[in-house]
Formats: C-alpha cells, structure tokens, sequence
C-alpha cells in the first residue's frame, strides 16, 4: 500500500459526504439550517432565494442532536463560488465540534426579461422571471425608466440588463421637430431636425431647417424644442 492509499484510506474511514447524511442526518440538517440563516442575515437576502450545497466531506460531528451550531464566514464575503464557513458545535458539556465547512451558495432573483425575440433597434416587451443572480450578466434595468431599444438581438426568456438595451429617446436623431422661440409678447417658431438623440429636458442642438443655422435649446415636450434657453 502507498502512503498516499493509506493517507485516504484512513481519511474516509474517518470521513462521511453530503451522499451519506443518514448518519447523522439531524446533526447535518442542523448545519445546513444554520448556514443557510447565516447567508441570509450576512446578505440581507430572502430566505426563498438563497439555496445551500455542500461540497466535499467534513468530519464526524461527536455532539448531540440538541447541540447548537454556530456559523462564521469571513468578514464583507460575498458568496461568489466556493467558500468555507468556520463552525463550532456546542452541547451542555461545551464546545463538542469545530470544522471547516466548503459549501457553495446560490442566489435566485425576479428579474426583468424579454417576452419576445428582439432585433436590433425594435422595443422591448418586459416581463419578469426567477432567476439565478449568476445567470444574469450585467445591472438589470428599471422596467418603469422606459421604453428600452435592444441594442442587439435578444432572445424571448432573456435577462433584459443595460448591456443590452438602451432607453427610447423622446426624440430620435434626424427626427423633424418644431422650434419655437419667445421674444416678450412674441412667439416664433420654425421647422427644425434632431442633430442627436435626446430625452425631454436635455439640451439639445437641432438644424433650423428655414436657415440651414444650428440652434441650441431644451426638449421641453416630444417634437418641441424650445430655443435660446441652456441647461
């Protein structure tokens, strides 16, 4: 026998994995409880939404099913891949278990996805679907901040994130929009293009197309520019 088959000989006699719980399945349930209550008062998120695996063996736990278990992660973790958690065992006659603990913690979120296969340019239908967090590329928009235009094709069950869409502007570029200028009593206005992409309230440069001059002025309401006035 090789030192290294009596090295693991000796670790599995002593050793038991997430296959074989039976063993000590109130004591393991118990641990898994207090990890998964860990993860979710560290991050803040819902109960629901946090799932707990396993990885590996840890050792045999010599404590009672009554034994208290307490959890500890290093400080700001954020539960990205695998990580290990320090617990401690406690019974009526003390501290009964300590163990390192490799676990892997998965997130699920409601996230805003297409409804529709999307091309490039066209507007996106929203809904929402659960999600793993790690599934999802990117921020996720604000589904009430829009509408969104898919910068790119976008499949139907797809995370619909800022990568992947951009806000419809009230008024396009090249769009015709009336410009309109006060003078005291007076008001003018003039037939006028869109030189860029605008929301209203944004300052905007549009081409007066009566004298081929460029005007500066604000969005104040869709196909309205109102001229001479700077943000």
């Amino acid at each position: 026998m090789t030192l290294f088959t009596a090295i693991l000989a000796l670790f599995c006699s002593t050793a038991w994995s997430v296959e074989n719980v039976n063993d000590v399945s109130a004591v393991h349930q118990k641990l898994m409880n207090a990890m998964h209550e860990h993860i979710v008062r560290e991050t803040g998120t819902a109960g629901e939404d946090v799932d707990v695996q396993w990885l590996g063996y840890a050792a045999n736990i010599p404590c009672a099913e009554t034994a208290d278990v307490w959890v500890n992660t290093l400080p700001g973790e954020q539960f990205r891949g695998q990580t290990t958690a320090r617990v401690t065992f406690v019974d009526a006659t003390g501290v009964c278990g300590k163990l390192s603990v490799p676990f892997r913690a998965t997130f699920w979120s409601e996230v805003p996805v297409a409804t529709n296969d999307t091309q490039p340019g066209e507007v996106v239908a929203i809904g929402s679907a659960r999600m793993l967090v790690s599934d999802v590329r990117g921020i996720v928009v604000d589904v009430d901040a829009g509408p969104w235009i898919s910068v790119g094709s976008l499949r139907k069950g797809e995370a619909v994130t800022h990568r992947r869409v951009k806000r419809q502007p009230v008024a396009s570029v090249g769009e015709s929009i009336e410009i309109v200028a006060t003078y005291g009593p007076l008001t003018v206005s003039a037939e006028g293009r869109m030189l860029a992409d605008a929301f209203l309230g944004d300052s905007v440069r549009v081409a007066n197309l009566a004298t081929d001059a460029v005007v500066q002025g604000v969005l104040v309401s869709p196909g309205i520019v109102r001229a001479g006035v700077r943000k």
